[in-house]
């Protein structure tokens, strides 16, 4: 009885992994938006922003100091969206955003702020890395 009890576990477990009931499902990226960000860690003085409107280009920027870049995200689709952003490479640790998730009504369409603050420790260099958006269905 008891080894009759442990196979039909097993294979309700076997069921159970294989029907994917074990982990729920993450939705699909539907698109990406995909931003290079750079930025120059200079030791003092003024910033030097540079404007760009394909990228995210700090400028030149000593410690301490809070840029903000506005991106415009739309939503062309008949359907709401949620954009997720983040940030990858050498920058990523400078990088915040306003929000975590970005709700986007169908033909609209809304602003994220993308922050960079240089730590006080930081090392005089280039930075680089990418800023991303993924676009799921709402």
């Amino acid at each position: 009885m008891k080894m009759k009890k442990r196979l039909l576990t097993l294979i309700f477990l076997f069921i159970f992994i294989i029907s994917g009931c074990s982990q729920p499902k993450e939705p699909d990226i539907i698109d990406k938006i995909v931003f290079k960000a750079k930025v120059e860690v200079i030791s003092s003085g003024p910033p030097q922003i540079v404007p760009s409107k394909t990228a995210l280009d700090f400028g030149k920027l000593p410690p301490d100091v809070v840029e903000k870049k506005e991106i415009l995200i739309k939503n062309n689709r008949g359907f709401p969206v949620v954009a997720i952003p983040h940030a990858n490479g050498s920058i990523s640790k400078w990088i915040t955003f306003d929000r975590d998730r970005i709700l986007i009504r169908p033909k609209s369409h809304n602003v994220s702020i993308v922050s960079i603050r240089i730590n006080s420790d930081a090392k005089i260099g280039e930075y680089a890395g990418y800023v991303v958006y993924e676009i799921y269905k709402s």
